[in-house]
């Protein structure tokens, strides 16, 4: 800065820019929520969700896509997405199958697995755009186990039979004709 005399003073300043968002999205714990965590922006964070939820962790409803778009208390913001596949390891069973596989016009489905401790399964079917078409609650003992599944009626098509318990899932493909 430099007056009429050019007499002047030098001023430095530092402009300090926060480092971009970084963010991503993990399952929770449980495998039944995500969760999003963000850093750099400037906090706080505001979560916008692709099923309407503000919160920074959801429930996980179905399988298929889900998007977050975070944005930081300027306005700027990221955007990240999460295919859920339903595809996890469930620590209670060692091994399951499902039979018969194709399953033709009798619409009853065997499931055996072998159980690590007893638990209190909830048993759900997706068709394969992620809608659930049956839900099931079925007690699981310790060694193996045969239950069997009254089914609704289906088209022929590709589903998913996940067998949920608090600590995770597994899940089966099952093929209609």
């Amino acid at each position: 800065i430099a007056d009429a005399t050019n007499d002047s003073v030098v001023i430095f300043v530092n402009i300090i820019e926060p480092k971009p968002i970084q963010a991503e999205i993990t399952q929770t714990p449980s495998f039944y929520g995500l969760r999003a965590v963000a850093e750099g922006g400037t906090p706080p964070y505001t979560y916008n969700w692709s099923n309407g939820s503000t919160a920074q962790e959801i429930g996980l409803e179905n399988i298929g896509e889900y998007y977050v778009t975070i944005t930081d208390s300027r306005g700027c913001n990221t955007f990240k997405t999460f295919m859920f596949t339903g595809i996890n390891e469930n620590p209670f069973i060692a091994e399951s199958r499902i039979y018969p596989n194709p399953l033709g016009n009798d619409n009853m489905l065997t499931i055996e697995l072998h159980a690590r401790e007893n638990f209190l399964a909830t048993i759900d079917l997706f068709d394969n755009t992620g809608r659930r078409i049956a839900l099931f609650e079925k007690q699981f003992n310790t060694g193996n186990n045969r239950e069997t599944l009254a089914l609704p009626s289906l088209v022929p098509g590709i589903y998913l039979l996940r067998i949920n318990s608090n600590d995770g899932f597994v899940t089966n493909r099952l093929l209609v004709f």
